[in-house]
């Protein structure tokens, strides 16, 4: 695990096997961020294979822009009626 984490966060992360591992990614990379003072918001994801957006839309909570592609128009077309945020975009 990485030196810059506190002991009780990595513990705290590993035994809750309830979180999602892009959640705990973004946990650590929030706590990184705060330890060296920076900020914990990215720019863009763009999530290639996104499907009907399952894994997209959490994204936005933790970046300014979010791109889901897909190569299945119908894919596309759920992702897109069950998508609100105007911070997503499908193609």
């Amino acid at each position: 695990m990485c030196s810059h984490l506190s002991t009780e966060s990595t513990d705290k992360l590993h035994n809750n096997t309830q979180q999602k591992p892009l959640r705990v990614w973004f946990a650590l990379s929030e706590e990184f961020c705060s330890s060296h003072q920076l900020a914990p918001r990215f720019s863009l994801a763009v999530d290639v294979g996104c499907g009907t957006g399952i894994s997209t839309r959490p994204l936005v909570e933790y970046f300014d822009h979010v791109i889901g592609c897909d190569v299945s128009e119908s894919q596309i077309e759920m992702a897109k009626q069950q998508t609100s945020d105007n911070k997503v975009k499908y193609t």
